[in-house]
């Protein structure tokens, strides 16, 4: 098809990409993507997202659009009327998205799977209500395994809202010169001795900047059940509940 257009920031997971036909966009499921999107409708997860206004909406084709002998199915997803990006956000936007990226991430653990990325590309805002767009950004919950997404999370939202709420940065400012994510030794060097008051602090931002400064891997494996999960996500919640835009 010559005006077949696969968008351009929708190359980097092997599961899927999206589309554009004319005026409509589409999401291809490849066959590696097979697996965890067949749970994410079997499980009901699918289905309580959407009811609940979380998950934008999309409708099934069987066709092979492009002829790809990698599709698994395509998805028309349903459009969004304004598209906005996260250096665009208020500093309540970005903490609305990062919010919603975790009552999402519990929802999925109730149903067997987890956010396998937590970009705030994966949000968009209908109504004034942050609702997540990426459907193929969910796969099978493995209880041996730590979050994959914790670290993107932590530079993406959280690190920007603490410096935000500390130091009196824009949140704008910050997602345009750090487009991947605040990386942990900056803003461990530039949160104010106060923050180390914060529990949400210690954890979140001290303690992952010492892990990540260790020289020595013991190959020793971490096990990450449910509960710690969830212990996570709400202290994640509880965390950026609490922020304000220029703390005094």
């Amino acid at each position: 098809m010559s005006d077949l257009q696969i968008h351009p920031a929708s190359y980097r997971d092997p599961a899927g990409f999206v589309y554009q036909v004319n005026d409509t966009l589409y999401r291809q499921v490849n066959q590696s993507g097979r697996a965890d999107f067949d749970l994410l409708n079997s499980s009901g997860l699918y289905e309580v997202l959407v009811r609940n206004g979380q998950l934008v909406q999309h409708e099934t084709i069987e066709q092979n659009i492009r002829n790809d002998a990698d599709c698994y199915v395509n998805l028309r997803i349903s459009p969004v009327p304004f598209i906005s990006y996260p250096y665009e956000w208020c500093f309540a936007q970005l903490r609305d998205a990062a919010l919603l990226t975790i009552t999402v991430a519990k929802q999925a653990l109730d149903h067997g799977m987890i956010l396998k990325d937590a970009s705030p590309f994966n949000i968009q805002f209908v109504c004034g209500k942050p609702v997540f767009i990426d459907t193929l950004s969910f796969k099978k919950y493995d209880a041996a395994k730590p979050w994959v997404a914790y670290r993107q999370f932590c530079q993406s939202f959280l690190f920007p809202l603490l410096l935000a709420h500390y130091n009196r940065f824009p949140a704008q400012q910050l997602m345009t010169v750090y487009p991947e994510g605040i990386p942990v030794t900056y803003i461990a060097s530039m949160l104010p001795a106060r923050s180390r008051f914060s529990l949400g602090v210690w954890l979140h931002v001290l303690l992952q900047k010492n892990i990540s400064e260790r020289k020595t891997d013991t190959g020793r494996k971490i096990s990450f059940n449910q509960n710690k999960m969830l212990q996570l996500l709400s202290n994640l919640e509880s965390t950026i509940k609490n922020l304000r835009a220029g703390y005094s």
